[in-house]
């Protein structure tokens, strides 16, 4: 693995670079530097699988794209992280578009800086036909806090993937969630935030649609909210996969069991961080609540405790 020096430059590795598995890099801002950098890294780290880019705020979306085109070099990347380091960059389309060209992917995520008005044509990404793996989490932006309707249509067209982490929008509405059921492998979903205008019936036809899921990430800001939830408790068992069948004498534990797929939230706001809000989410959907992240309670009686000890599922909890 390769360091980078104070000037954001990558320094060239060492003969040791053979048995790395994983690059870690920042882009240069002399387009010069970077291409002889990358020039003697695919000789020393030919055989490496996956590597980790970080993009500066004084690398132009131009020159990272082009930038990135380099990396078709190392002929064995699978697995691609793309970070914008701050948060005055841009996540732009022509870093897609460069991703699209790097035919090998089986991984992709994108994290950090912000999305422009337009936000991002996702469905460039079919020609990665080997990709299983999305993951778009840009930050919150004045012009777009996250991907809309129509950008969740282009992601609906990589129909291969199994695993999907977006920042959606919250004006993500049921036509939206109606495009990703497109996604029928899909065995992992994140969505934070979830949107405020998707009903219980959207959410309880992404699910059917999904058989194979097993577990959803959303991220709650209203109350209300949690009914919408309910919709993922509604899918038959025949939907799922059929599994090897147990001997009558054993019973399944866990939510493995059960026909919804486990669940995580993020709790993204005050009123859904109060001790009564928490008992009746708990109530709700207990049987499938894996993990919960979310503020502060403040309570003044025992009912936060007795809510926490009904989650028997619950694997996670962070709180602050």
């Amino acid at each position: 693995m390769n360091a980078a020096n104070q000037d954001g430059a990558t320094n060239e590795p060492s003969a040791s670079g053979h048995d790395v598995n994983c690059l870690q890099l920042q882009l240069h801002t002399d387009e010069a530097v970077w291409m002889r950098q990358i020039g003697h890294l695919k000789d020393w780290c030919s055989k490496t699988r996956s590597v980790k880019v970080g993009i500066p705020a004084r690398v132009a979306a131009p020159l990272a794209a082009s930038s990135l085109r380099l990396l078709w070099l190392f002929p064995n990347l699978q697995h691609l992280d793309i970070t914008f380091n701050s948060t005055h960059s841009r996540m732009d389309q022509s870093v897609v578009v460069a991703c699209a060209e790097l035919l090998n992917l089986t991984s992709l995520q994108l994290s950090g800086g912000h999305l422009a008005r337009s936000g991002l044509d996702l469905g460039v990404l079919t020609s990665l036909w080997r990709l299983r793996t999305l993951a778009v989490r840009p930050h919150s932006d004045e012009e777009l806090d996250g991907l809309e309707d129509e950008h969740l249509a282009g992601v609906a067209r990589l129909k291969g993937l199994t695993s999907l982490s977006l920042r959606a929008s919250e004006n993500v509405t049921d036509e939206g969630m109606g495009a990703l059921t497109a996604l029928t492998g899909l065995r992992h979903l994140s969505l934070v935030p979830l949107g405020l205008w998707v009903t219980r019936e959207a959410i309880a036809a992404l699910s059917a649609a999904m058989p194979a899921l097993d577990h959803i990430s959303v991220g709650l800001h209203e109350s209300r909210q949690v009914a919408v939830l309910k919709g993922l408790q509604e899918r038959t068992p025949a939907s799922r996969p059929q599994q090897q069948q147990q001997p009558q004498h054993e019973e399944a534990a866990g939510p493995a069991a059960a026909s919804a797929p486990a669940i995580s939230l993020v709790l993204n706001s005050p009123e859904v961080s109060t001790s009564s809000f928490f008992s009746t989410l708990t109530l709700v959907l207990r049987p499938a609540l894996v993990s919960l992240r979310m503020a502060t309670v403040e309570s003044t009686d025992s009912s936060f405790l007795l809510a926490v000890g009904t989650l028997v599922h619950l694997t996670e909890l962070k709180m602050g």
